[in-house]
């Protein structure tokens, strides 16, 4: 064999080696990041509980802290304080008190004696077409998990949207990345369209938190425009 076709053969077969190589990566990062979101998913279910107002479906709540529930203004707006519980992932029920309430941001504070895992929020900047995943309770399915990716980073001010499915049930819902932060709120989606979905965004969510009272430190704007 010359040095020629030796050369060839060596040139082939690195060449072959370093695609091997790169599927090997390409497939690792998959697997990494498809964990990366199961565990934001698991993040988002010890902290998510279920809110019977008495009234509808009722909606969806998380702890902001440990003794504190952070849902929809919208969910316990015509609901009696005495007539409102909150379930835990384990069944049990617990009453809560009516903290600070804001229809404009759709953001409401309840309190609880039963202490919860909280939620972290981000402090990243959203991106277009970053995923998301979403727990929830719609139409009274508890512990449902759904996931998708931010369609448009700015709608009406203090929403961004997502494609991740919601109905009703899933207000209050928290919009987490792949880390398990919290980057939104579900607040509303469009009427008969499926996978046009509003949340409220982070930097909305921490102003509030600090009007409050509950948190007093701010986080960078979300806001892209």
């Amino acid at each position: 064999m010359n040095i020629k076709k030796t050369i060839i053969i060596t040139f082939a077969t690195m060449t072959l080696l370093l695609g091997f190589s790169k599927a090997d990566n390409t497939y690792a990062d998959q697997v990494e990041f498809e964990d990366s979101i199961v565990r934001a998913a698991e993040t988002g279910l010890q902290s998510m509980v279920h809110i019977h107002s008495g009234i509808g479906s009722g909606g969806t709540g998380f702890y902001i802290t440990p003794n504190t529930i952070l849902t929809n203004e919208h969910v316990i707006r015509d609901a009696k304080e005495e007539d409102v519980q909150i379930e835990l992932q384990n069944g049990k029920l617990c009453k809560v008190t009516y903290g600070q309430k804001d229809a404009n941001v759709d953001l409401a504070i309840l309190r609880t004696d039963c202490s919860g895992t909280e939620l972290n929020l981000s402090n990243q900047k959203l991106r277009l077409a970053q995923s998301v995943v979403v727990v929830g309770n719609p139409q009274l399915f508890d512990k449902t998990v759904t996931r998708g990716g931010v369609s448009s980073l700015n709608r009406y001010g203090i929403y961004f949207q997502i494609d991740a499915k919601a109905n009703y049930g899933s207000s209050g819902s928290p919009v987490l990345n792949s880390s398990g932060e919290l980057i939104g709120v579900i607040s509303k989606k469009a009427k008969e369209v499926d996978y046009v979905v509003m949340a409220i965004k982070a930097d909305e969510v921490q102003k509030f938190l600090w009007r409050s009272g509950v948190q007093d430190k701010t986080i960078e704007s979300n806001d892209e425009g």
